[in-house]
């Protein structure tokens, strides 16, 4: 059986694009995440070939946080024409999640010119503490509006925000996404003493809610090497909550059962939704993509459809279990660039436009840097991460 080697992957990016954090003081709150900006090869009127990095960001980053594209072309003697800032897209895990799970599809959409950030979340009590922290999390990244992804609970957390803060959700990506949690299967003993319940046991209540018995089931699939895609991702993504904290596991699964009213959420959010678009054609800013071998009940996706389906589109996945973005990210990130060219994303890119004497170099395998990253990061939160480099008062905001 073939199997997608996802350790081996995920180790080759991580060490490329080391996890962050960052906090927002006032609640103590450490957001993790992984930052990628596109890379452009370059030459400014020199034999030299400059190139566009994400090291080179970092390091405006900490020269000059106001401006940070400002101080990147000023030490590429560049105006500001010569480079087209392009859209940025954020992804939410969901309830198994962690920041360097969407590793896949991060890599296909950052070779397309894409920024893309992969956001892992600490503990809220309520949605809409949550939604100020993110809030608060994108102005600490500068980032004023963006295109959002969300997987089941991630999703879920996504539609909440474009409903609070319309202004800066330009399109959604909801994939296996739930518009109620009140269907969720988890036990209602058990979410009495979630906070008291020791690691272990909230492991095992959420490798409960994914244990899929139809991947054993070889004549659900024409090939039989899917079956190992979704093992592969199941486990991988066990592996990975395994090193999240008590604290955070409790957290997430509170925030899976809200018990948000599904028709009076629908109703508010269509409303607002249907008052921030410009557009006549609002079908480019939803996209649904679903997998019909999924754990959780297919009456609780075909809810979200139904409440959603006049102002999205739809997409059916063959194959990919609770995690696609691992078992089938090449799918996925095709549905990404398809959703992303419907709503006029931008890449980055050089403007060749801009300057008749600079050209746009390929890749040079002489240029490649090799970075040294200790086996700290390969760990996801809460272990140790790359850069804890901002802190963001939220006092500031009251």
């Amino acid at each position: 059986m073939d199997n997608l080697k996802l350790d081996k992957l995920y180790s080759d990016f991580i060490n490329d694009n080391p996890l962050k954090r960052t906090t927002i003081l006032g609640n103590n709150e450490i957001w993790t995440y992984i930052d990628c900006y596109p890379k452009i090869n370059i030459n400014i009127n020199t034999p030299e070939y400059i190139q566009y990095t994400s090291k080179t960001i970092s390091k405006c980053n900490n020269n000059n946080k106001s401006g940070n594209i400002d101080c990147l072309l000023n030490n590429l003697n560049l105006s500001h024409d010569s480079v087209i800032i392009g859209d940025s897209i954020v992804f939410l895990h969901g309830i198994a999640g962690t920041a360097g799970e969407f590793f896949g599809v991060m890599k296909i959409l950052l070779s397309k010119g894409y920024r893309v950030l992969s956001v892992q979340y600490p503990i809220y009590d309520s949605i809409d503490e949550w939604c100020r922290g993110f809030d608060c999390f994108l102005d600490i990244l500068q980032l004023n509006s963006i295109h959002l992804y969300g997987n089941d609970l991630g999703g879920y957390l996504s539609l909440h925000f474009k409903n609070e803060y319309p202004q800066r959700v330009k399109s959604l990506i909801l994939c296996n996404t739930f518009i109620s949690t009140m269907n969720v299967p988890l036990s209602t003993i058990a979410s009495t003493f979630l906070h008291l319940c020791p690691h272990f046991i909230l492991v095992k209540l959420i490798s409960d809610i994914f244990n899929n018995p139809s991947f054993h089931d070889y004549n659900n699939y024409i090939d039989y090497k899917y079956i190992g895609y979704l093992i592969e991702s199941y486990n991988f993504v066990m592996n990975q909550i395994i090193n999240v904290s008590q604290v955070d596991l409790a957290g997430r699964l509170s925030l899976l059962l809200s018990n948000t009213s599904s028709s009076n959420f629908s109703r508010l959010f269509f409303d607002k939704y249907k008052c921030s678009n410009s557009l006549n054609d609002s079908n480019t800013y939803i996209t649904i993509i679903t997998t019909s071998d999924s754990s959780l009940d297919e009456n609780i996706y075909m809810e979200t459809i139904n409440y959603l389906k006049s102002i999205s589109r739809v997409a059916q996945l063959k194959y990919g279990g609770d995690f696609p973005h691992l078992s089938n990210f090449e799918d996925i990130a095709i549905f990404c660039q398809v959703h992303l060219r419907n709503c006029g994303a931008k890449t980055f890119q050089f403007n060749k436009a801009s300057t008749s004497s600079n050209k746009i170099y390929k890749k040079s395998n002489s240029l490649k840097q090799t970075k040294h990253i200790p086996k700290a990061y390969e760990m996801p939160y809460p272990g140790v991460v790359a850069v804890h480099d901002t802190v963001w008062d939220i006092s500031k905001d009251n």
